[in-house]
């Protein structure tokens, strides 16, 4: 593994630097750095989000965004919709991402198959996906496996109600706010989801509320710093070493 010959190796989060350790990756090479974007350029085009909101021809709109991909998960957030309608309530789902036909074709058959088609909308490649993030009522994020999802703290950060798994790099953005359900869980997914409709009120006070923080702690100025003391840190050791 290229880990065992690199003279430095980042982690951008918790799950990274454990997956990397478990690899064989030397502890002291290994540095921590965190990602993140720059916030002035995230704006939303307001007439845009009306017009999405008003695409939506149910109660309540929910979002994600991610490629069609095993990791996504995307199986178990159809069958929390299905959970979710059968309680009662209303919700419409778009997914916003792209996959291979055979990763779609599986995704819409299992639509079908839970009588979903009037329920869950699939968007393909959306230009500008903070838009349709600042659009909806909850963001749902549902991977079994993550590194450091930037749409999970770009939704955050936008002040968006998240609903997610504790999947890898997730826990380390939202694990300090709210409560996460586990990878996989269908019923503990649709619990969440309808807990936080049931008083969105409260969970959009709430997001408003984080939002500053998440927007300072995966911002430039601190991925730009994080970076930086990963680079010096590690000349400092390659000092350290060619000397001994």
């Amino acid at each position: 593994l290229i880990i065992h010959r690199a003279d430095g190796v980042v982690a951008t989060s918790t799950s990274v630097r454990d997956t990397l350790i478990a690899e064989g990756c030397p502890l002291d090479r290994l540095y921590f750095a965190t990602n993140g974007r720059d916030w002035d350029e995230a704006g939303q085009d307001r007439n845009r989000v009306i017009q999405i909101r008003g695409s939506c021809q149910h109660e309540f709109l929910l979002v994600a965004v991610g490629n069609l991909k095993l990791e996504k998960d995307y199986p178990t957030l159809i069958r929390a919709v299905r959970e979710v309608v059968d309680r009662g309530t209303d919700v419409e789902l778009q997914i916003a991402g792209v996959g291979d036909d055979q990763d779609r074709t599986q995704l819409e058959a299992l639509v079908s198959d839970l009588d979903l088609a009037d329920h869950v909308r699939f968007l393909g490649w959306v230009e500008d996906a903070l838009t349709l993030i600042a659009a909806a009522d909850l963001f749902v994020h549902s991977s079994i496996d993550e590194a450091s999802p930037q749409v999970v703290y770009e939704a955050a950060g936008l002040g968006v109600p998240v609903v997610a798994t504790s999947a890898g790099g997730i826990r380390d953005i939202l694990g300090r706010y709210q409560d996460l359900v586990e990878p996989g869980d269908v019923i503990g997914l649709a619990d969440a989801l309808v807990a936080s409709l049931s008083d969105l009120e409260a969970e959009r006070t709430r997001a408003e509320g984080i939002s500053a923080d998440v927007q300072d702690r995966y911002g430039n100025e601190r991925c730009r710093e994080s970076y930086l003391q990963a680079c010096r840190q590690l000349l400092e050791d390659m000092g350290r070493r060619e000397a001994s």
